[in-house]
């Protein structure tokens, strides 16, 4: 008898973008949110420590989430990233003047991408 796998192709319609930082998620929260002029709030009904926005300029959805928490790593893929910056439905050359952003932040040790078609526990992230 013949095997048959199915497979669904998985669409990465968003950039992830990792961040180190000493500060409690509520006061990066409070810096990106002046950084890019958005209104991240704490996201209900989750599991992990999330804030969400819908980010106007751009008409798109925007999330800060927590990849420590607890002992536990919300993707484990990146165990060096304290929180993941998520942003749907946009370009590389976006991503690059969000990471060149954040790195001008005081409230930010460190900046860097993450490639989200490489990640195996994206179904972590409550989009």
């Amino acid at each position: 008898m013949a095997k048959f796998t199915l497979e669904t192709p998985t669409t990465f319609d968003y950039i992830v973008i990792g961040i180190a930082s000493h500060e409690p998620i509520y006061k990066l929260c409070w810096s990106i949110n002046k950084l890019f002029d958005l209104t991240l709030t704490l996201k209900n009904n989750t599991a992990s420590n999330a804030y969400h926005c819908f980010w106007e300029i751009y008409k798109t959805e925007a999330y800060l989430y927590q990849n420590k928490q607890e002992g536990n790593i919300l993707l484990p893929e990146v165990p060096h990233a304290d929180y993941l910056f998520v942003v749907q439905d946009h370009t590389l050359l976006f991503k690059e003047g969000i990471i060149k952003s954040l790195k001008g932040n005081n409230q930010v040790l460190a900046v860097f991408d993450i490639d989200a078609k490489a990640l195996k526990s994206t179904s972590n992230l409550e989009l």
